[in-house]
């Protein structure tokens, strides 16, 4: 969208008269995340998540920002805030998973997405992730099983099939990676 243009002016005049609540900081975030200018993005995830910092998903945009701008430890933190607030969300957990990954640490990145699949057993990617991360840890037959739960709860995304193939690719099992 063309911010110049008569529907962006009336976007950014919308931005504007809710920037006043916690929600419309969100907005605003995200507006300038999806125009790709992450650091104003982050100064507006941070106003909401000070007017308001007991909404999981302030601090789940606050993270996205963060990790855009290479800042994973922070992100971590964020994220972790989000899971304490609510601790039977998935998501949350799935996007920590993915955070640690990213700061490096594994072994946590595996903790948080075995959680992510118990809170709900459906989340593909949480399953796809997992996967990858047991068998970058060398637990191969664990990571498949992953994977074969992700492809079970997702049979559409062709990411999941591919990442088993190559595990068992590697591990010579030629016909049934074909």
């Amino acid at each position: 969208l063309d911010p110049a243009s008569q529907a962006g002016r009336e976007l950014r005049h919308f931005l504007d008269s809710n920037a006043d609540q916690p929600g419309g900081q969100m907005r605003k975030g995200d507006y300038f995340l999806a125009r790709n200018d992450p650091q104003t993005a982050l100064l507006h995830f941070q106003k909401a998540v000070a007017w308001d910092p007991y909404s999981p998903p302030f601090h789940q945009q606050l993270a996205v920002a963060l990790s855009t701008l290479n800042r994973p430890r922070e992100a971590v933190a964020a994220l972790r805030e989000a899971c304490r607030l609510n601790p039977s969300d998935a998501d949350s957990r799935y996007q920590l998973g993915l955070a640690c990954n990213e700061a490096g640490d594994l072994d946590q990145a595996r903790t948080e997405l075995e959680k992510a699949v118990q809170l709900n057993p459906r989340h593909a990617a949480a399953w796809y992730n997992l996967g990858l991360a047991q068998n970058a840890s060398g637990q191969t037959e664990v990571a498949i099983g992953s994977l074969l739960r992700g492809e079970s709860a997702e049979p559409r995304d062709a990411r999941i099939p591919y990442a088993r193939a190559t595990i068992l690719a590697r591990l010579g099992q030629g016909k049934a990676a074909a």
